[in-house]
């Protein structure tokens, strides 16, 4: 247990679905991924907190996997959202995806801006897909190299936060706004391109 989930906004019974963990060892909040019902690896993740004891202040890297850890291949949470119906939306991190689901949006996540073509293999089979891309160059960039593929398999929206917005830093009032207003992606496209 740490407070760290808590401060987040996840609820005790997410924390307990998803199996989040703490490493004291090497002071990192510990997001297992499991596929098919087996753990496949785990992704740990710094949090710089100073008013917890269980803490770091070294943050070199925000992020380490498990050795041999497929992060472009797999997607976290598919196993809980491969039955729940014909829309998926799609974040950059884990957080992101667990604050929709919890919120009752059905979501999975990449491990980072770049979608793997496995990734997109999966996706592809959604009758609709909805990215949702850090606000950042990065995750726009990524995120829209996904939508070129995925566009021509399946119908495709993006949401595009403001600036310091992503699924797990506004309020539930505001994700349902962003998801509400989720527009075409080819629009957004080509909107950027011009």
């Amino acid at each position: 247990p740490h407070p760290y989930w808590e401060s987040r906004g996840f609820t005790q019974e997410t924390v307990d679905r998803f199996h989040l963990g703490y490493d004291p060892q090497l002071v990192r909040m510990v997001i297992p991924v499991f596929l098919g019902g087996n753990l496949i690896g785990w992704q740990k993740r710094t949090q710089n907190n100073p008013e917890w004891e269980m803490t770091t202040l070294d943050v070199k890297q925000k992020y380490k996997n498990s050795v041999g850890f497929p992060k472009d291949r797999v997607l976290y949470a598919w196993d809980e959202a491969v039955e729940d119906g014909f829309e998926v939306i799609v974040t950059e991190g884990p957080l992101d995806a667990l604050t929709l689901r919890q919120a009752g949006f059905n979501a999975v996540a990449t491990f980072s801006a770049h979608v793997g073509q496995e990734q997109l293999n999966r996706l592809r089979f959604w009758d609709s897909v909805i990215l949702f891309p850090d606000c950042d160059r990065a995750g726009l960039s990524g995120y829209l190299s996904a939508l070129r593929q995925l566009h021509e398999h399946t119908e495709v929206f993006m949401i595009v936060p403001e600036a310091g917005e992503d699924a797990n830093s506004v309020s539930e009032d505001r994700l349902v706004e962003l998801v509400r207003n989720k527009q075409p992606a080819m629009k957004i496209l080509l909107a950027l391109s011009e």
